[in-house]
């Protein structure tokens, strides 16, 4: 009947080994590498060899597509390397890439001896919620589809927290501008953004919002502006008509 049921990707494929608190390695076949994971990045993946990504950006420098892959073939396949130095990564076949990939965005998995021993990124985040701690200050946070799954005992950021607000994707919400109710759904979510929300009468939002001759654009919103926003969650029944349990207290 859909009660108690997610829906999403529990956790990514890609199985990473672990080396400290921030980073994890993977490998990739050289022939299914692309121009960006040779660059150089602060964003994604980095071939984990300095001097293996150096040689690698000169061979592929200005390539593409055929062009790029027999560049990677021929590499792979020389002995030599322009200079005439012996190449140390004749017969190449897998690299290694190194990633930033902090431990709340990962799900590690543990030997019997309870160590962790590789990680899988998160998936998707199944709900998103606002909780007021004792001293007052409001907290938010996401939990991921993988967590949804764990446990039926709530997370709190304080025993003694209560909850303002919980929504989870294409969730309809109300709030509040210009002394003006605006109804919307809900398109994103996570923990650092908040919620990522749209007019109920906009449509193909996601296009929209990257294409930058529309003017239309989410409306992005945090724990605190949510509060003051007055933000909830509401229902539309098949009829159309809303049901609004009114300004959160």
């Amino acid at each position: 009947m859909g009660k108690d049921s997610t829906s999403g990707q529990l956790h990514n494929d890609t199985a990473y080994g672990l080396t400290d608190a921030g980073t994890v390695v993977s490998r990739k076949p050289l022939m299914s590498l692309k121009p960006n994971d040779i660059g150089v990045t602060t964003r994604g993946a980095n071939i984990r060899d300095p001097q293996l990504q150096k040689h690698l950006l000169r061979v592929t420098r200005g390539l593409e597509g055929k062009a790029f892959e027999n560049a990677l073939v021929d590499f792979a396949n020389t002995r030599k390397l322009p200079d005439n130095s012996d190449n140390p990564y004749f017969g190449l076949r897998r690299v290694r890439l190194e990633e930033t990939l902090q431990e709340s965005a990962r799900i590690e998995v543990q030997d019997q001896n309870g160590t962790s021993f590789k990680a899988y990124k998160a998936g998707s985040n199944q709900y998103y919620e606002i909780w007021r701690c004792p001293d007052g200050k409001v907290k938010p946070q996401a939990i991921s589809t993988f967590e949804a799954h764990q446990t039926t005992v709530e997370r709190k950021p304080h025993p003694a927290a209560k909850r303002l607000l919980r929504v989870y994707k294409r969730d309809m919400v109300a709030i509040e501008r210009n002394e003006q109710i605006i109804i919307c759904y809900v398109q994103k979510l996570d923990v650092a953004n908040g919620l990522f929300l749209v007019p109920h009468t906009e449509a193909n939002a996601d296009a929209r919002n990257f294409d930058k001759t529309d003017s239309f654009r989410f409306i992005q919103m945090s724990a605190g502006p949510l509060i003051k926003a007055k933000a909830r969650r509401i229902h539309v029944d098949e009829m159309g008509r809303i049901r609004d349990p009114g300004t959160p207290r």
